[in-house]
């Protein structure tokens, strides 16, 4: 695969040096996340919906949206720890955590009701999202499953122009397309030749082995930090998602106004500059 900041496709004696270098520690790549209950609830939950919001925009996004929710969990990705001498700072070794959230009217009870939403500020690195994916999706077993994520610019392949528009894209398994919820979507699919990476795809394929429906909404994102036209066209996507997948009760849970939407630009913006800050010091 080419190099998406160059466009160079990648020299074989370097990758096959990464690969060497990670080998004796690419087992611990597949240790599962650990699931942790606010409550005494015991895995697996089943709610109606599950909804992944992946990144800087999506999950700081969905946190301001949804008006009504409460934490009842989070899922901590562990470190993973290189062999002695090897004290490169890599950003794919740290833990990882995201939060777990009951999205409803009234708040309370076991975190298995109608529907959850996973928020992770941070990317799961790529090579770790199939271990990420089985372990949530071991714990929690949803009806519809839905991702929210983005993707740099520099990946996509399509004819639009992210620097132009606002450009969302639905990849659905074949389950997902065939039931009765896909009717109106109102969303346009990936252009063919254009791949998505980490949890999005890690869902998408565990789903579609099994035969369950699961969608995923990618952004096409020009800059790490999004600015409002941005996210004010992603909280409209993940609206019409909601409204597809999920009854009336959880999508009108959906709140983006603007003061919403507002607040999310300058959260992202705070965390992105608190995690740039932090990397002169690694």
């Amino acid at each position: 695969m080419e190099d998406p900041l160059t466009a160079d496709d990648p020299v074989r004696g370097g990758v096959a040096a990464e690969e060497e270098e990670a080998r004796p520690y690419s087992q611990q790549y597949l240790i599962p996340p650990t699931i942790r209950w606010s409550t005494s609830e015991q895995s697996p939950v089943e709610p109606e919906l599950l909804v992944i919001a992946e990144g800087l925009a999506a999950a700081i996004l969905t946190e301001c949206c949804v008006q009504s929710k409460q934490a009842v969990g989070t899922i901590e990705l562990p470190q993973i720890h290189p062999p002695s001498g090897d004290d490169l700072p890599r950003k794919e070794l740290a833990a990882q955590y995201a939060t777990i959230y009951q999205m409803a009217s009234e708040v309370g009870g076991a975190p298995g009701g109608a529907a959850l939403l996973v928020a992770s500020t941070s990317l799961v690195p790529p090579e770790r999202s199939v271990a990420w994916t089985r372990g949530l999706l071991s714990a929690v077993r949803p009806t519809q499953l839905a991702v929210v994520s983005a993707m740099p610019a520099a990946q996509f392949r399509g004819a639009g122009d992210a620097a132009e528009d606002v450009l969302l894209y639905l990849v659905s398994t074949t389950a997902a397309r065939d039931s009765p919820a896909a009717s109106g979507a109102e969303l346009q699919t990936l252009p063919s030749g254009t791949l998505i990476l980490g949890v999005a795809a890690a869902v998408i394929q565990h789903r579609e082995v099994r035969q369950e429906a699961a969608v995923a909404l990618v952004g096409v994102q020009m800059a790490p930090v999004p600015d409002q036209t941005y996210l004010h066209g992603l909280a409209a996507g993940v609206g019409k998602l909601l409204r597809r997948l999920a009854g009336e009760q959880v999508s009108q849970l959906w709140q983006p106004d603007k003061a919403a939407v507002r607040q999310a630009v300058i959260r992202c913006d705070r965390a992105y500059r608190g995690s740039a800050a932090s990397l002169l010091y690694t």
